[in-house]
């Protein structure tokens, strides 16, 4: 919605659907049946540590950057606890383009920079590729979409996964932060 500047979400959306992730509660107990996303808490884990809860703070953070292509992929019957649950896939050689939205709803300031790593399996894994995208302008309450650009890298194995990590920056400051995009690159 905040890609499309809807700036109307009921509040009764939420109050409907919260209940479904209280100790003792499930959607078949609730009378209001909501046809949106993973639709029910999970046995062992608290409401405000369940996967939708998670990614619902994620996306109303004020600095979100998401990449619009995942987002496209993983529509309302995906399964937020396996996020993302449908990615792109490359060759290898292949020119990686991506898409982001960067939002700015801090009203803190408007210049950014995005820093970017990719890496192998994980987050965390070996750095394969690195870079940034310095200063692009993002007044406060509005958001742009920037385009990130880099080269699949070679593989010695059938199918790896190849994360992108980002962040942006403002004012010299991490405003936020993914590590749980990625992408198959497959030989």
């Amino acid at each position: 919605m905040r890609r499309w500047d809807i700036v109307y979400f009921a509040g009764w959306d939420f109050i409907n659907y919260w209940p479904n992730f209280l100790e003792g509660m499930n959607q078949k107990n609730h009378a209001w049946k909501q046809s949106i996303y993973h639709k029910d808490r999970e046995d062992g884990i608290d409401g405000w540590g369940s996967p939708v809860i998670k990614l619902t703070k994620k996306y109303f953070h004020p600095y979100l950057v998401m990449d619009l292509g995942i987002h496209e992929m993983n529509g309302p019957d995906s399964d937020f606890s396996k996020w993302s649950e449908s990615t792109s896939s490359y060759s290898p050689g292949d020119m990686i383009e991506r898409d982001l939205e960067v939002f700015n709803d801090g009203l803190k300031g408007n210049e950014f920079t995005l820093i970017w790593e990719a890496r192998w399996d994980s987050a965390k894994g070996e750095l394969v590729d690195s870079g940034k995208i310095d200063k692009f302008i993002i007044e406060p309450g509005f958001h742009s979409t920037i385009n990130l650009s880099f080269k699949a890298p070679y593989i010695n194995f059938e199918n790896r996964k190849l994360f992108l990590v980002y962040a942006s920056i403002l004012k010299k400051n991490e405003v936020f932060r993914e590590e749980d995009i990625y992408y198959w690159i497959k030989k």
